[in-house]
């Protein structure tokens, strides 16, 4: 008999850290605390009674039931590059996949190639799929750069392509999780499979925006915790902080959108940046050239393919148009870095800026923005990318002046968020905004 054993995670203390949270200050978030410690019905007591019950009393996850199992070389090879990720181990299927709900799947992409050898091969994938979920299931690709033979899932596939280790377009979450809500309401039986390429950055950004959206939870927070519980056994699910950001604002915008008579909908935003301010600066704008790329998306027409990126995959197919809901919006990433790298930063023993205010140039931009901060050493012509961080101009607080600050935290922006021994930036490291109306 298969013994199911479900994770529990230790007290939060959110925002202020306890005695016991001490070492969780070295996470690659702070903000996603917690570390899985097994069923322990010490600790029971420690959390909220309904969200014990919503994590442990979920139908169907079969993750892990049995790991004492003897498992082939195969399976340890994809047991390795799958990490802490939970893997569905049952009825002879061993598969980087996990049950977030009865009726939401996460798992890494289904594999053709000779990546097949260490993710999910994909005739396994479908032969789970037709043995638990017959005729009642359905795929959400999140790749905007791989893709599959869709006629074997019986063209079951709808693509939400968006780049990796970044954020969606913020447009395209709502049409996401109403285009996935409409197919589960649809019939009782129906599953929604959704991946990306390893199933946990953009599948929990996605996951955890859907939670929000059919109200299952309330705040970006506790569904972020809660998919990167049941998807994997250390706690860290979504750990960027630009896709936690965009739960976030989704969550934000439900809110505004739902209660219409006390909160204004935010519009698509058109905002000039004045500067960009390091504080402390960072030890690059001493060994080398360093400047801002600034890029933002742009809503293109999608006209007979999908363009999905070139990549070495001859497996990888053109996805016909109509595998994309008519709603979805298709963004291309737009190129602006011309003005910041025109700019010299001033710098004084506190801080670097970058003043675009003044400098006879003007960065005007609007709705999805990344900054990010490029070095190239002195005796060097490669460049290396340090960090970046995601925004959305709707968010943005004005005061009656119409200027705006966005102040960031070094666990906050992407990439130096995992700097724990401070070698890149320091720790008290901040980049600081400012924005006027335009």
């Amino acid at each position: 008999m298969i013994r199911y054993c479900f994770p529990l995670i230790t007290c939060f203390t959110y925002p202020a850290a306890s005695y016991e949270d001490e070492e969780e200050d070295k996470e690659d978030v702070r903000i996603m605390r917690g570390r899985v410690i097994g069923s322990d019905p010490v600790r029971v007591g420690l959390f909220p009674s309904s969200y014990v019950r919503n994590v442990t009393e979920v139908a169907s996850d079969y993750s892990r039931p049995d790991e004492k199992r003897q498992k082939t070389v195969l399976g340890l090879v994809r047991s390795q590059v799958s990490k802490k990720k939970r893997r569905f181990m049952a009825d002879g299927f061993d598969l980087d996949l996990s049950y977030i709900t009865p009726k939401i799947i996460a798992m890494g992409i289904p594999a053709s190639d000779m990546s097949a050898f260490y993710r999910n091969n994909l005739d396994e994938v479908i032969k789970f799929l037709e043995h638990f979920h017959k005729d009642h299931y359905q795929l959400y690709n999140l790749c905007d750069d791989r893709s599959y033979p869709t006629k074997k899932f019986h063209d079951r596939v709808v693509q939400y392509g968006f780049e990796d280790h970044n954020p969606c377009p913020f447009d395209m979450m709502e049409p996401f999780c109403r285009h996935l809500h409409q197919y589960l309401a649809m019939h009782e039986k129906n599953v929604a499979a959704i991946h990306c390429k390893a199933g946990k950055g953009r599948t929990g950004l996605m996951i955890s925006a859907y939670l929000i959206y059919n109200k299952q939870h309330q705040d970006s927070f506790s569904a972020l915790r809660y998919f990167a519980v049941k998807r994997t056994k250390n706690c860290k699910g979504v750990t960027i902080p630009s896709q936690m950001r965009y739960v976030d604002y989704f969550r934000r915008y439900l809110e505004m959108k739902r209660t219409p008579s006390r909160l204004k909908i935010p519009r698509q935003k058109s905002v000039g940046i004045i500067s960009i301010a390091l504080s402390p600066f960072p030890k690059h704008l001493k060994e080398g050239y360093c400047t801002f790329n600034v890029d933002q998306f742009s809503t293109c027409e999608l006209t007979g393919v999908n363009k999905l990126k070139s990549v070495k995959n001859k497996d990888r197919i053109d996805v016909k148009e109509g595998s994309r809901p008519p709603d979805a919006v298709l963004k291309n990433l737009v190129h602006s870095s011309k003005v910041m790298k025109k700019i010299t930063p001033i710098i004084d023993s506190k801080a670097a800026m970058w003043m675009v205010r003044g400098s006879g140039e003007e960065l005007v931009v609007d709705d999805d923005v990344r900054v990010t901060f490029v070095f190239r050493g002195r005796y060097s012509m490669k460049r290396k990318k340090v960090f970046q961080a995601w925004f959305n101009t709707r968010f943005l607080d004005f005061n009656l002046r119409g200027e705006a600050t966005l102040r960031l935290q070094k666990s906050q922006i992407d990439k130096i968020c995992k700097d724990l021994k401070h070698k890149v930036v320091p720790e008290n490291f901040t980049m600081t905004i400012h924005f006027q109306a335009s």
